[in-house]
C-alpha cells in the first residue's frame, strides 16, 4: 500500500501566546503534514513539547523570545551512519555520539552538514 508523505515549512512568528500550540497541531493535522519545518517559535527554553500527535523539537532562544542569528541544520533519516568519537567530526556535531568510530555514511553526512 502506497501511503502519501507530506513535508513543509511554517514561519510560526511565535508561539508564547496561549492556545497558539494547540492551533499549530490543529493545522498540521488538516494538511495532513507528517513533518514541518518552523521557523520563529520564540520559546526561551530547548527541547521537545508533544502536542497531539505531534513532537516539536525546538532549539534554545533568549529572554526576548528571539532565535539566534546562526543557522540551525536538522537532518533526518536512516541513513547507517555510525557516528564515532574522532576529534576531527566535533567541530560540526559536538560531543553526542554513539559508537567508538565512524563508518563512511557518517563522512557522507557530516560533510553534508558542514
Amino acid at each position: 500500500m502506497e501511503r502519501d508523505i507530506r513535508f513543509g515549512t511554517w514561519n510560526l512568528r511565535n508561539l508564547c501566546r496561549s492556545g497558539s500550540l494547540t492551533a499549530v497541531a490543529r493545522e498540521l493535522a488538516r494538511h495532513k503534514l507528517v513533518l514541518v519545518g518552523v521557523q520563529a517559535v520564540r520559546w526561551d527554553k530547548g527541547g521537545t513539547t508533544r502536542t497531539g500527535d505531534y513532537i516539536i523539537f525546538h532549539g534554545k532562544g533568549n529572554d526576548n523570545h528571539h532565535f539566534p542569528t546562526y543557522h540551525v541544520k536538522i537532518l533526518l533519516g536512516d541513513f547507517n551512519a555510525k557516528l564515532g568519537r574522532e576529534n576531527i567530526f566535533k567541530p560540526t556535531v559536538g560531543n553526542e555520539y554513539l559508537h567508538q568510530d565512524s563508518n563512511d555514511n557518517c563522512v557522507i553526512i557530516v560533510n553534508f552538514a558542514s
